[in-house]
């Protein structure tokens, strides 16, 4: 997950590629996030997604 302060997104595998969305998070424990909606079961989500952006990257979500 990526905190951009008002919003947290994370990045789901879309058609070979890497896609911003925006989730709601509940509690954060123990380096682990609750998710509460933005999820489905079958998303694939990357695990170290900081890497996908380079540091001047702007993130356009999918609502």
């Amino acid at each position: 997950m990526l905190d951009l302060g008002m919003e947290q997104v994370i990045f789901i595998k879309e058609q070979d590629q890497f896609r911003p969305k925006k989730v709601e998070v509940g509690f954060q424990a123990d380096g682990s996030i609750e998710i509460i909606s933005g999820l489905t079961s079958g998303d694939e989500v990357a695990i170290d997604a900081h890497y996908l952006m380079d540091s001047e990257g702007f993130i356009k979500i999918i609502k």
